[in-house]
Parts: C-alpha cells; sequence; structure tokens
C-alpha cells in the first residue's frame, strides 16, 4: 500500500491503476482518477479511489467518490465550502475485448456531505458569502459505466469512468479519466 502512495504522488494525476491476476482468470485492482462532477446544486472536481474484483464477466466495486465545489476555490470565500462522499458497493457486467474493456454496474451506498442552504449575509464588497449549512446522509443507488484499453504485456492503458448517485439529497453526475498501470 505504501508503495502505491508513493506511485500516486510521483505520478500524480490523472489516475493510476494497478492490478494482479492468477491463471483462473481473476483480477484484483485498485484505481485513482480525476474528474469533474455535476449536480442540483453545484458542479466541480471529482476524486476516485476504488477497488475492483474482476472475475470472468462478473465485476465488483468498492469505491470512495470525493466531490469537491468549484466555488470552494473562489479567493473571495463562499461558505460553507461544498463537499460530498459518495461511498458504493457495486456489482456489474464486465465486457473484455482483445483491446479494451467496457463494464456496467449498480450498487448501493451513502452520501455524506455539506451543501449550501439559505443565504444569509454577504461581508462587503470582496468580503465573503456566508450560507446556511446543510449536512446531508442519505442512500443512494451508484451507477457507473466505463471503458478502458487493456494493457499490453501489464505497461498501462487509458481509461474512462461516467458515473450517477440517485439520491433524494443532491443527484451527482460526472466522469473520471484514468491512466491505468499494470503489476
Amino acid at each position: 500500500m505504501k508503495n502505491l502512495l508513493v506511485l500516486v504522488f510521483l505520478v500524480s494525476f490523472p489516475s493510476i491503476y494497478c492490478q494482479t491476476s492468477n491463471e483462473n482468470n481473476n483480477k484484483l485492482s485498485g484505481a485513482l482518477g480525476i474528474g469533474g462532477y455535476f449536480s442540483n446544486y453545484s458542479n466541480g472536481l471529482a476524486l476516485n479511489i476504488g477497488a475492483n474484483y474482476l472475475k470472468n464477466k462478473n465485476y465488483w466495486k468498492l469505491r470512495l467518490i470525493w466531490d469537491y465545489d468549484i466555488n470552494n476555490f473562489n479567493i473571495w470565500g463562499i461558505k460553507p465550502k461544498e463537499q460530498y462522499y459518495d461511498i458504493g458497493i457495486l456489482y456489474g457486467k464486465l465486457f473484455n475485448k482483445k483491446t479494451y474493456r467496457a463494464y456496467i454496474s449498480a450498487g448501493l451506498g451513502v452520501l455524506a456531505g455539506v451543501k449550501r442552504g439559505e443565504f444569509l449575509y454577504s461581508s462587503g464588497l470582496m468580503g465573503s458569502s456566508q450560507y446556511e449549512a446543510e449536512h446531508i446522509f442519505a442512500p443512494t443507488i451508484p451507477l457507473e459505466i466505463g471503458l478502458s484499453s487493456i494493457p499490453k504485456k501489464n505497461i498501462g492503458g487509458i481509461g474512462i469512468t461516467g458515473f450517477v448517485n440517485l439520491n433524494i439529497e443532491n443527484i451527482l453526475v460526472g466522469f473520471i479519466i484514468k491512466l491505468e498501470f499494470g503489476i
């Protein structure tokens, strides 16, 4: 795990993907990625961490997506900082071809975070805007579809994942771009 974290910092974004496999056509993989998201209330940066298990045409995934509102980077300061944590367990089908791999999956999860509520006040022309902080925690139905190149001789590949998080608080839709490395 420490080696993977060192590799993440050395290579940095957009993504890192490590995998191991055995003769039974089973694969374990981990992924980090970066992308963007859109929602009912905001849009911004999406960071993804996932652990995957692939067996034949079955795909299992444990994922964490951190969604950070682009307005949080405003130098004048909008408060509170809006961000969401989406944790989900997904199951889906895997489609392998010679040069690429595609999957579609759905599951169950939770969404937690802070979103801006009612406007409270602004502190001057160059000051910050203050909103009511609404803490949310809601069950979700995460959906994903992905496509990536299959690494040649486990050197590396490129992939993209689209995601949707259906919930009663704030529906999130986004994408993650991945640069994949095999072990």
